[in-house]
C-alpha cells in the first residue's frame, strides 16, 4: 500500500529518504507498472556507476511508459540524465499519433 502510494503521488512531491529507498528495494518488482518508472528514477543515486548500470538494466526489460510519462522524462529533473532522456525519445517514437494527443 505505502509503495502504491509514493509511485502514485504527484511528480512535484519530492521523496522522502525512506521512499526512495523503498522504491529502489522493490525496483524488479516495478518494472511491471509503467506508471512507476519516473518515481523510480527520481530515487536513483545517480552518481553510483553500480545504480546506474542496474538502471539500464531495468530500462531493457520495464513495461512500456505512455506519451504522457516519456514527457515527463523529458522534463527538467532528468535534463542531465543522457540514458533517460534517450529511453524517453525512443518510447515516443513507439506512440502511435493518436497516443500523444
Amino acid at each position: 500500500a505505502e509503495l502504491r502510494q509514493i509511485v502514485q503521488a504527484p511528480t512535484s512531491q519530492s521523496l522522502s529518504g525512506d521512499s526512495k529507498i523503498l522504491l529502489w528495494r522493490y525496483r524488479r518488482f516495478l518494472v511491471r507498472d509503467p506508471c512507476a518508472l519516473c518515481p523510480l528514477l527520481r530515487s536513483v543515486d545517480w552518481d553510483d556507476p553500480d545504480d546506474v548500470e542496474e538502471v539500464k538494466f531495468l530500462l531493457s526489460v520495464w513495461e512500456p511508459i505512455t506519451a504522457s510519462e516519456a514527457l515527463e522524462l523529458l522534463s527538467d529533473t532528468f535534463q542531465h540524465i543522457p540514458l533517460v532522456r534517450t529511453y524517453a525519445v525512443q518510447a515516443l517514437k513507439k506512440c502511435s499519433d493518436a497516443q500523444i494527443k
